[in-house]
């Protein structure tokens, strides 16, 4: 899934990459990816939303990776264009046996530091409450290695802070939601 908002001329648009990284479709993690993008495109920024559920990527392949925008698959090529264009990433994932899932890992696999460097990633997690801390650094640790720049704030939030709906749950804790922009200001600047 790519969301792409038209950017306001009057302030400096950046492209932010949000990956979340659930395998279930109407997660907590996509619901708080659509408050950040939310929040980003209130600001006049453009955001490229990925659903790791529904994005179609092979298995890193270790001859792409000198070369991901090289590789012999489209789909690898199209994907590290999208990751080219973006200015900054939010990486938000639920917390699998205390670390990231699957879904995100096999999504980072494909990028390497000419595509990550010096670029600010934002880290996110849900579902570990107060043991989010262990799958937040894990996060950190891979962004560091690919020479990106993690920003300090981080993101945890639990099932309390949001509302059930049929569809997918809405986040309602106005705590989580003022340190999302917190984070975002990071982000940016």
């Amino acid at each position: 899934m790519q969301e792409n908002s038209t950017h306001n001329a009057k302030h400096h648009s950046q492209r932010t990459m949000i990956v979340a990284g659930s395998h279930r479709i109407g997660s907590y993690s996509s619901a708080l990816a659509h408050v950040v993008g939310k929040r980003l495109t209130d600001r006049g920024q453009e955001v490229d939303l990925i659903e790791v559920s529904t994005l179609d990527l092979p298995m890193h392949n270790p001859i792409d990776h000198r070369n991901p925008e090289g590789s012999a698959d489209p789909r690898v090529r199209d994907f590290c264009h999208r990751v080219r264009q973006a200015d900054s990433f939010v990486w938000i994932t639920p917390i699998y046996h205390g670390s990231y899932s699957s879904g995100l890992k096999k999504i980072i696999d494909h990028v390497n530091i000419s595509l990550m460097e010096n670029k600010p990633v934002a880290v996110m997690a849900h579902g570990g409450g107060r043991f989010s801390g262990s799958a937040i650094d894990h996060l950190r640790a891979v962004g560091v290695n690919l020479h990106a720049q993690v920003i300090n704030v981080a993101v945890a939030t639990n099932t309390t802070d949001f509302t059930e709906t049929e569809t997918m749950p809405i986040l309602t804790s106005e705590t989580i939601i003022a340190r999302i922009d917190r984070a975002i200001e990071q982000l940016l600047h």
